[in-house]
């Protein structure tokens, strides 16, 4: 079916099945790059959706960041250079801010976390922190958003930019990883996405994103 399609990337953190009770993809994906061996534990959370199809069932994203999963995957930083979290909702959304809370909150203040979010379909930009963004890059796939962080604990970098828009940006170290992403929306369906290098999202109204690995 379509979601064993993306081999363990399809991403539904939040969302369940109904009946079973069960996730409806994958809660996270560690993705490895292939050149660099970079390795992004990432998350894609919905918003608090009410009016959702009667198949699935939607935990809110203030219980699931308290959730033993959520904890134990946070708590093996050894294993994760930094978080990425795919998110169905407004880069300002207050959830974001749930998210970026609860993942401090285990993880410190040094690793460094992307937010690639989107529903309010505008190109748009915020710092969360020294080593924490949140940015969303357009709608329909019209814009094509690149961000990038240092990987130096020793020095804090984050920055992010879409085309037709202001560059937001703080100076760090040469040591960094940059991955392009592609972010868009559609109305009721799942955006695929190709194999190659940078990590591609699709945002739907009504589902969360699929993900491919890059490098």
């Amino acid at each position: 079916g379509f979601i064993d399609r993306w081999r363990g990337a399809f991403l539904t953190s939040n969302v369940l099945n109904a009946t079973t009770r069960q996730p409806l993809g994958a809660r996270s994906k560690l993705l490895v790059g292939r050149a660099t061996g970079v390795r992004l534990l990432t998350f894609g959370f919905l918003y608090d959706m009410r009016d959702h199809a009667d198949g699935v069932a939607v935990t809110a994203v203030e219980e699931a960041v308290k959730m033993p999963w959520f904890v134990e995957a946070l708590n093996s930083t050894a294993s994760y250079d930094a978080l990425l979290f795919l998110a169905h909702m407004d880069y300002k959304d207050r959830l974001v801010d749930v998210l970026h809370h609860a993942a401090r909150a285990i993880v410190g203040e040094t690793v460094p976390i992307q937010f690639v979010t989107g529903h309010s379909h505008i190109r748009a930009y915020r710092d969360l922190d020294p080593r924490a963004a949140s940015f969303e890059a357009g709608h329909y796939l019209d814009t094509v958003g690149f961000a990038s962080f240092a990987l130096d604990h020793a020095s804090a970098s984050t920055s992010a930019s879409t085309s037709g828009s202001t560059s937001n940006s703080a100076s760090g170290s040469a040591s960094s990883i940059a991955s392009g992403i592609a972010s868009g929306s559609t109305n009721g369906s799942a955006s695929s996405s190709p194999s190659g290098s940078g990590i591609t999202s699709g945002s739907t109204e009504g589902s969360t994103s699929g993900i491919t690995n890059g490098s």
